[in-house]
């Protein structure tokens, strides 16, 4: 996904990167895109970046691959590889494979368009990466290099199907063709015109039919003369027919219940009315966003994350598919500490909790804040990202005691207290700060494109920006008291993640990205000398890494799958070992580093020797599991 390109003026101890997956019933966070049955499991992804692999047992091993949403999955059917489409819906379209025995990275590719289809060829020899390019589609190989399979370049492919030998394929492009490849060289054979912009489309009863959807119609031909043997109507249908059946299977709706039909296709016929085999609905009425069948069950993946699953059997009665996922854990949204005390903030709740004890310890409710800041062992900020609640002051001894600080009239992209301030950015276009010594709060900056600010001094505050906004540069230095700005010599795209270095100490560091070279920098900043030192470089855009500095060491998620550890005296770099979901934020004391994961799940290090102690998750009891 990412590969770490150099160290500059730090020497990084080369580790075996290991990960575990966390097995347990907990469903998706948001909606669930794609599933992919095999023959003792069933894959799934969706809008959290997760792949979960539902055993027979009813639990679900997860593992968060990326921080963008997955599209698509496609599981190899001679080994353990897995292929993912993830993308930003913008300008970020990765495919990558992993094995998924391992969780090991095989390799990731970019390409410059959308997928708009994948899957392996029948072998498992190649990966076909339907695309909506004027290429069409991409044959990778085992080590993902782009292999030569079809001469002349084809429009948009939405399904690509090999034959068992994989010495053909079949293609359709929404233009309206169905198209037969021989692979061997590289010739089309055939080309049959149909209907346009068809989509869920399939293959079945012995390859002899081809079906698809469009506009709560499902179209129905004949994929060897491309003749049209019959349309359907139904409401939001998903067909639920896989390669294998003789029959077609889709799901109709009917605006309050589900209907599983039937319609026969045997000798190629299929004109018949569709046969309802049973009615359903989802547990708690759950939007279903795709279906895959097995030979006796049918499983629907969900809007709200979860799965569902009934028998095939026909019945008459409107039935209850069982959730085949159980939300068992609460999410905690934000950690903070000070000295030796840790602090939780979730849903409903903040509280503190101790490594060695596991005493959960009640602070106060929660009432829809997202963020917390320890401002002393008696006091507590809350604040919500990207939203225009007030900024309060709890505190930690008498829930009833809270104080408005400042109520934002826009939505708030950062709040960090340093040296008894609070540096507020509204927007993205104003940076305040509140001084909790006057209680006063002042405007310090207003432009656009602010991504963080820092307030180095009593009179220093450094703003990180996007540098294709005025003045011209991605870190500025502004005078809070004449509010003079100058534009520091930084080349790059874009600087966010900004963190102060040892108290009293003379730099403090960042994220620089720059686009013209495609790499993301953490990088270190001196205020007296104006000097720029890059620390690390990685070789592809990450525009959500952040740095922490504490006890001499300063942490990075910079690659987003790790945490990575430089000790800024010896110079020497750590990483480590993650759980199954992304790290998005670090906190600690001298003896312990504990790291924020973005499912709400926390993980445990040494802080000396920089090893993993435990994974913990809160369950909706308010009780800690450990892992």
């Amino acid at each position: 996904m990412k590969k770490l390109l150099s160290v500059l003026f730090f020497i990084f101890i080369v580790f075996n990167l290991f990960a575990d997956v966390h097995v347990s019933s907990q469903p998706h966070f948001g909606q669930i895109n794609d599933m992919e049955m095999t023959e003792d499991s069933l894959f799934t992804v969706g809008q959290d970046g997760y792949v979960i692999n539902w055993r027979t047992d009813g639990t679900g091993e997860h593992y968060q691959i990326s921080d963008l949403e997955i599209k698509m999955v496609a599981k190899n059917p001679k080994n353990n590889n897995i292929a993912i489409y993830e993308t930003d819906g913008y300008s970020i379209n990765r495919i990558s494979v992993w094995d998924w025995s391992t969780q090991k990275k095989i390799f990731a590719k970019r390409v410059p368009n959308s997928v708009s289809s994948l899957q392996y060829t029948e072998k498992g020899s190649y990966l076909m990466v339907g695309t909506t390019s004027e290429e069409g589609i991409y044959f990778l190989d085992q080590k993902g290099d782009v292999i030569s399979k079809i001469k002349d370049p084809i429009e948009m492919v939405t399904l690509a199907l090999s034959s068992q030998s994989e010495k053909s394929c079949i293609l359709y492009t929404p233009m309206g063709y169905i198209r037969y490849i021989n692979l061997l060289t590289r010739e089309k054979k055939a080309e049959l015109t149909i209907e346009q912009s068809l989509e869920q489309t399939v293959l079945f009863s012995n390859d002899l039919l081809f079906a698809g959807v469009k506009n709560n119609m499902i179209y129905v031909y004949n994929s060897v003369t491309g003749n049209l043997q019959t349309r359907i109507q139904a409401k939001k249908p998903f067909l639920a027919t896989s390669r294998e059946d003789n029959s077609l299977y889709f799901l109709d709706f009917d605006g309050s219940n589900y209907s599983l039909k039937m319609v026969s296709a045997e000798y190629a016929d299929i004109t018949a009315r569709p046969v309802i085999l049973k009615y359903f609905t989802t547990e708690n009425n759950s939007e279903i966003t795709a279906v895959t069948k097995s030979a006796d069950m049918l499983y629907a993946a969900c809007k709200d994350g979860s799965i569902n699953y009934i028998d095939l059997t026909p019945s008459t009665d409107i039935c209850l598919m069982t959730e085949g996922s159980k939300k068992i854990y609460s999410q905690i949204f934000d950690i903070d500490s000070y000295d030796d005390i840790f602090y939780f903030l979730t849903e409903n709740s903040i509280f503190t909790s101790s490594y060695t004890t596991k005493y959960i310890e009640p602070i106060t409710i929660n009432n829809g804040y997202t963020n917390l800041i320890t401002k002393d062992e008696t006091s507590l900020i809350l604040w919500s990202k990207g939203k225009n609640l007030p900024i309060v002051l709890t505190s930690a001894e008498n829930s009833w005691i809270r104080k408005t600080l400042y109520a934002p009239t826009k939505s708030l992209q950062n709040v960090k207290l340093i040296n008894n301030k609070l540096v507020i950015i509204e927007g993205s276009n104003s940076v305040k700060i509140y001084d909790f010594d006057t209680s006063s709060i002042k405007e310090v900056f207003n432009g656009t494109g602010i991504q963080d600010a820092l307030l180095f001094s009593n009179n220093s505050l450094y703003v990180a920006k996007t540098a294709s906004t005025t003045p011209k540069s991605p870190l500025i230095q502004v005078d809070i008291q004449t509010l003079e700005t100058v534009a520091l010599p930084v080349t790059g795209e874009v600087s966010f993640g900004l963190s102060t270095g040892t108290e009293g100490g003379n730099v403090f560091y960042g994220v620089l990205y720059s686009s013209e070279n495609k790499q993301t920098q953490i990088y270190a900043f001196s205020p007296a000398t104006k000097q720029f030192s890059a620390i690390m470089t990685w070789n592809e855009e990450d525009t959500k890494a952040f740095t922490w500095f504490n006890n001499g060491i300063l942490y990075t998620n910079i690659g987003r799958d790790q945490i990575y550890g430089i000790n800024i005296r010896t110079r020497k770099g750590f990483v480590y070992t993650r759980f199954a979901a992304l790290p998005v934020k670090t906190t600690g004391n001298n003896n312990l580093l504990l790291v924020l994961n973005k499912d709400g799940s926390v993980s445990w290090y040494n802080a000396k020797n920089n090893t993993m102690y435990s994974n913990w998750y809160i369950t909706l009891s308010g009780e800690w599991v450990s892992f």
